[in-house]
């Protein structure tokens, strides 16, 4: 009723006061938003249905240092005057045959490569066992913080990664921002595999009881891939 005594809201603890609040932060492992080139949404029963992108999660991967327990552990060696390291670059070999690389860079991934103007392609190189048999191109997430109201935001773009049988890695990028790159988009086969069609070709390795399957490499020009 009108008479009655308001409520008192019980005081927090001491500990929680002291400890504040924490600011949270924005990891570079996030996903990206594609958005299609085609304006119709696909397999749709409209042509007036449309599609507003998909968030893809595989351009990144968590990668904790027992994440592929017994795998032989290797430094990344970032090259100089280039990008400098966030989290410290590592690649993985997993199952004597798979490559897989962590880590978070920093720089800024040219169109083209031309020293002499500051444009450097050149990320880092590979150890000698752990080469690929065949130039190989990965999508990797780039994000850009930008200071905004209550924190940072994050832009996120794709860049063109190029791992070449020498061991360099290669960054390209038509946007040539200074961003934060994910290496775990670096994931590939060093043996032979089973040969499919043009340059793609089937490699499978055990881990852990499991049976890792993987497609690697590219097709010709105007041919059609089915999986």
């Amino acid at each position: 009723g009108l008479g009655a005594r308001p409520r008192t809201v019980a005081s927090l603890p001491g500990s929680v006061k002291a400890a504040g609040s924490a600011p949270i932060s924005d990891s570079v492992a996030a996903s990206y938003h594609w958005r299609p080139i085609q304006m119709a949404e696909h397999e749709s029963k409209s042509e007036f249905s449309y599609t507003l992108g998909t968030c893809v999660r595989t351009l990144t991967m968590s990668v904790a240092s027992k994440t592929f327990e017994g795998a032989v552990a290797h430094p990344l060696r970032l090259e100089p005057n280039s990008f400098t390291a966030r989290e410290t670059p590592w690649c993985y070999l997993v199952g004597s045959s798979f490559v897989v690389c962590r880590g978070v860079i920093v720089g800024r991934c040219p169109k083209d490569h031309d020293p002499s103007q500051g444009r450097n392609i050149r990320i880092a190189r590979l150890p000698v066992q752990l080469r690929p048999r065949r130039p190989l191109q990965f999508a990797a997430l780039a994000r850009e913080p930008t200071a905004g109201h209550g924190g940072l935001t994050y832009n996120s773009h794709l860049v063109t990664i190029v791992v070449t049988p020498d061991g360099m890695i290669s960054g390209m990028s038509v946007q040539e921002k200074e961003a934060a790159i994910d290496l775990s988009a670096i994931r590939f086969a060093i043996d032979g595999g089973i040969s499919l069609v043009d340059q793609v070709s089937l490699h499978t390795v055990d881990v852990a009881g499991s049976r890792l399957v993987t497609l690697q490499g590219t097709l010709a020009a105007g041919a059609d891939f089915m999986t």
